[in-house]
């Protein structure tokens, strides 16, 4: 669910100018077009800011289909709770938005600048909002009353505070107050050796922070996930360093921030945690721009899957054409580590080889075997085999994480390319962007959505049998291309468009409720959310 930082980044951005068509091809219409007036997209009230995303919010009673679902908008750092039994949407009786306040986490100083990141809500009481900006790191929300919720914050005695920067917002060693929130802001410390994206050692290419001693240390910035595993959350931080938004933005080494986090006290605690290796409450990634974080077990043992999508720039504008060229520039390629989640170590690193995975995350199938994933400048599907990860060796061996190429079903040299829209976005402008993959209730069939043509492609996907790995790409095919909102194209501005975000609601259609099934967000020319029914019984 992503992140105002780099959404704004890298959403190629169309002005003005004369613009060709895509190419490309498909068949029927799976889901009809939206005109502004269409009552199954709800305006969240935003003008001017992308949405970050939402989470349905599971039924305090316990059914299998939530009833609500938790948006956020950026420019004004909302949340909204949204009723998504029937269309259209509204905000549910005895509920109202929550503007995040001045001190959003609670720890007595106001943060000047913020926006929100993205949202997760764990159960109907808990939600972990993620927060950049003047502030960095996760507010604690109940989305159900859509309220900030107080967490019991302990640093533990002997902590160094130098591990954070000088800004406040952490309780000293040995101490705990009630806070609404938790800062993520640690001074990284990746090592003497280590080097930024443009292959610069970092004591030589960083300039000094006077919060972080040491040559090369740099506070963590620009939170982009949150997630919790076992009994820890974790929080993804893409470091983004100098010159954002041009070909060559700097990136800095990848960290995910981790707690220790226990709910099953009231108030829930939370704090830095002692357990890693080297005791920083903090890993350092093998890759560049973590966007998503997610818990998968396998082999008896939690994981947590950090997608990265690689350090990316903004193509630079050729003066001598009409058009306004924009998009991404891949300056390093993505790629996926996984983190032992009990031992907190680095334990193997999946390489996708030219691609550079969308801010949406990860999408895993009913049956735990297969995860898909779209790519932030081009229309491609990737996706790896997570049983290869049973087979990950123990923790705490202290060599480099494993190369699980084994894993790889679809990577950057051997995409599941998906079509264009014929007169679509032009490729100039808007190259293409695939900014939501989920399955179907049923796992026999996916969805992938174009953030520039503003299409859905449905996948036919046939996992029965145990397929071996070298199986699986036969199948997952594509099956149809219809279009969902307009194109990104000078004569639509103004129409619904830039989808994002795109999410297969729990449950059964038809059995566990009558409602929409496929959920996503509207960039242009507000934030909306959106509902359609695809799946029917």
């Amino acid at each position: 669910m992503r992140r105002l930082s780099f959404l704004l980044l890298i959403l190629p951005v169309l002005v003005a100018g004369k613009c060709g068509g895509g190419d490309g091809g498909g068949s029927g219409p799976l889901v009809v077009d939206l005109p502004t007036s269409d009552p199954r997209c709800v305006a969240l009230a935003d003008i001017g800011g992308f949405p970050p995303g939402y989470d349905f919010v599971p039924d305090p009673g316990g059914a299998p289909a939530p009833m609500r679902a938790l948006a956020a908008t950026s420019a004004r750092s909302n949340l909204i709770p949204l009723a998504i039994e029937k269309i259209p949407f509204e905000v549910p009786p005895g509920s109202a938005p929550l503007q995040l306040p001045a001190d959003s986490d609670g720890d007595g100083n106001l943060e000047f600048f913020k926006s929100i990141a993205g949202v997760v809500a764990l159960s109907s009481k808990l939600a972990l909002v993620s927060v950049s900006g003047s502030f960095e790191g996760v507010v604690f929300v109940d989305p159900l009353g859509v309220s900030l919720r107080d967490v019991l914050v302990s640093v533990p005695a002997g902590f160094d505070p130098a591990a954070f920067t000088a800004f406040p917002g952490l309780p000293a060693p040995g101490e705990s107050r009630a806070q609404t929130g938790i800062t993520s802001t640690a001074c990284i410390d990746a090592g003497v050796d280590a080097l930024d994206s443009r292959g610069v050692r970092l004591e030589d290419g960083v300039a000094p922070v006077f919060q972080c001693d040491g040559p090369g240390t740099f506070p963590a910035s620009f939170t982009s996930a949150a997630a919790v595993v076992g009994d820890r959350l974790f929080v993804a931080m893409s470091n983004l360093g100098v010159d954002a938004g041009q070909a060559d933005s700097q990136f800095l080494p990848g960290s995910v921030v981790v707690y220790d986090f226990d709910s099953s006290v009231d108030p829930i605690a939370v704090g830095p945690t002692l357990d890693t290796a080297d005791g920083h409450p903090y890993l350092v990634t093998s890759g560049f721009n973590p966007t998503g974080l997610t818990g998968f077990a396998a082999g008896g043992r939690d994981f947590l899957l950090v997608s990265h999508t690689g350090a990316i720039g903004i193509r630079a504008d050729d003066p001598n054409t009409d058009a306004l060229e924009s998009g991404a520039v891949a300056i390093t390629d993505g790629l996926i580590d996984v983190i032992d989640v009990e031992a907190l170590e680095l334990v193997a690193t999946i390489p996708l080889l030219g691609a550079n995975p969308s801010f949406d995350g990860l999408a895993i199938d009913p049956t735990g075997r297969v995860a898909l994933f779209g790519d932030v400048n081009a229309r491609r599907l990737y996706g790896i085999d997570l049983d290869v990860l049973a087979s990950i060796g123990p923790a705490g061996f202290g060599g480099p994480p494993e190369v699980l190429d084994a894993a790889i079903v679809f990577d950057g040299t051997n995409p599941l390319e998906l079509p264009a829209l014929p007169g679509g976005a032009p490729l100039v402008t808007c190259p293409g962007q695939i900014e939501g993959v989920a399955f179907s209730a049923a796992g026999d069939a996916a969805y992938a959505l174009d953030t520039c043509d503003g299409t859905v492609s449905a996948l036919d996907v046939d996992l029965s049998g145990a397929p071996s790995t070298a199986e699986l790409r036969d199948r997952i095919v594509f099956s149809t291309l219809s279009p969902a909102t307009a194109p990104v194209r000078v004569d639509t501005l103004g129409r619904l468009r830039r989808p994002s975000s795109l999410r297969v609601r729990p449950g059964v259609p038809g059995v566990d409720y009558a409602g929409p099934d496929v959920f996503f967000m509207l960039g242009e020319p507000e934030g909306f959310l959106c509902g359609v029914r695809i799946d029917s019984p």
